[in-house]
């Protein structure tokens, strides 16, 4: 399961690679209405996949080619999510914070190298990109090293923990 949540970062952190590598060029080549317009079609060519992959899915139940798993706990029950392990209640937690973080800092990162490295902006969007690109190969890795070994609240604490580290090198220099 990890290995499958990390392969799903590993496209969603190429998809930021390409934003911050592919925008500036194109806004700068053709402007920003076609920067953002280019932007909307990718999502709804997106959107369009993720539709045409559920009408395939439940062809194939229809056909017998997959067969649907009978949960045997019953549908799902909002009230079920008390029973939940502090375990996960931990995972769920940490994964808010770190993405609250991420974000926000992501939007605003190519300034913040231009500003404060004196970067020009294609190669500031050049340099961020970067650690979207490390994640690219680095999520599905530790995916798969999470269903291997275990230990995920362990490997969950210490990618946090390198996170912070990071965070403060690259605002004390």
């Amino acid at each position: 399961m990890s290995l499958a949540f990390g392969l799903a970062l590993c496209l969603s952190n190429f998809g930021s690679s390409c934003n911050f590598l592919l925008m500036p060029l194109f806004s700068s080549w053709h402007g920003i209405d076609v920067a953002v317009f280019t932007g909307v079609i990718a999502c709804t060519l997106s959107m369009m996949s993720a539709i045409v992959l559920v009408v395939l899915d439940a062809r194939a139940e229809l056909v017998g080619e997959i067969v649907a798993q009978d949960s045997s706990n019953g549908p799902f029950a909002w009230k079920s999510i008390v029973s939940f392990s502090s375990s996960m209640w931990l995972i769920a937690f940490i994964g808010l914070t770190a993405y609250m973080a991420i974000w926000p800092f992501s939007s605003v990162a190519v300034q913040i190298v231009e500003q404060k490295y004196d970067y020009q902006k294609s190669y500031a969007s050049h340099v961020v990109s970067i650690s979207q690109f490390v994640a690219c190969g680095a999520c599905p890795l530790a995916g798969f090293l999470i269903d291997r070994n275990g230990r995920l609240i362990l490997w969950t604490v210490d990618g946090l923990h390198h996170m912070i580290c990071i965070s403060f090198i690259f605002c004390s220099s």
